[in-house]
């Protein structure tokens, strides 16, 4: 169940309902739960593709809805990169401006394809199962330092855990301060 809390820091994150999210429309697709949960936030139309792993569908629904962002994990951007219809320029990506990326590190070179294939800009984040949507992420118009996930997001408090209190919760006993 989503919180009410974390519906208003998916809206307080801002796209895809900003203007820089969006050229034709605001239609995402979504391969993940926080683009999803901030289209509906932001009542952008979605399509959504059933299996990720289906590069055929996915490059159709692209084609057909032309979306404004999409979201994913660095394999499925490599594999869209070398995908021969992509290749051979028989599906245009240039309607994708904003997209983020998730699960693992984005490699420098496939980050620089995608943005140059679509015109758009990639944008890397941290999050967690748990807490729904991301924590941490690069903004979309500002600084974007390679290799980094970026900056906590509104409403998200980050913080350390010390390795003693690690140690100590591994032991069984209650971590202290």
């Amino acid at each position: 169940m989503t919180s009410h809390r974390a519906l208003s820091t998916i809206r307080a994150i801002g796209p895809p309902t900003e203007p820089s999210w969006s050229r034709h429309d605001d239609t995402g697709v979504p391969a993940s739960l926080a683009p999803l949960a901030s289209a509906l936030v932001g009542h952008n139309p979605i399509a959504l593709v059933p299996d990720p792993r289906d590069l055929d569908d996915i490059l159709a629904t692209i084609r057909k809805v032309r979306p404004a962002a999409f979201g994913g994990v660095p394999t499925l951007f490599i594999a869209l990169l070398n995908h021969p219809a992509v290749k051979s320029g028989k599906v245009d990506l240039r309607s994708i401006r904003p997209c983020v990326s998730g699960a693992a590190s984005l490699l420098s070179e496939v980050k620089q394809r995608f943005e140059a294939r679509t015109g758009g800009k990639i944008v890397e984040g941290l999050s967690l199962t748990e807490a729904m949507l991301a924590l941490i992420a690069n903004p979309v118009d500002g600084a974007n330092k390679p290799g980094s996930i970026g900056v906590p997001l509104p409403k998200t408090t980050i913080g350390k855990v010390l390795r003693r209190a690690l140690r100590e919760e591994e032991a069984g006993r209650a971590p202290t301060a």
